[in-house]
């Protein structure tokens, strides 16, 4: 998930995979993420990968799990069309989180849906606002 979001980094922000990116992550998961560095390192085209503990600031940032990613891309990157992107997904995804809040309130769907359901349904909500939460640092931390 790592190398992909990589990936859609760069497809997004028009940076070029020649070149090669410095990637932090703050690691919040229980994988053991230092025995696959070598192979995402080799795969994204990565400069190095180091593990922090704070959010990197004027990073592109992504959620590959549980895990808080950041590509740092210096003087590779549009500010203002990366605010954009940022709120544009922002917007979509506040409206996908009101779609979630209705299901989840509306009493005869959570009393007929299987358990699984609406399990399902609360994790999209959590795992939602986390993105929502990331984006909106990435927003002010873009300035």
């Amino acid at each position: 998930q790592i190398i992909s979001e990589v990936r859609n980094i760069r497809n997004s922000k028009g940076v070029s995979p020649k070149v090669a990116l410095p990637l932090a992550i703050n690691q919040q998961s229980d994988i053991n993420l230092a025995q696959y560095i070598d192979i995402i390192t080799k795969i994204a085209n990565l400069e190095g990968v180091t593990f922090v503990s704070e959010k990197v600031a004027g990073a592109a940032s992504f959620l590959a799990g549980k895990d808080e990613c950041y590509v740092t891309l210096e003087n590779n990157i549009d500010a203002d069309a990366e605010r954009e992107r940022i709120a544009k997904e922002l917007e979509y995804l506040k409206g996908f989180l009101v779609s979630v809040d209705k299901k989840l309130s509306n009493e005869r769907f959570v009393q007929n849906a299987k358990p699984e359901i609406v399990e399902n349904e609360k994790s999209k909500k959590a795992d939602t606002e986390a993105k929502i939460k990331i984006l909106e640092e990435s927003l002010i931390a873009l300035g």
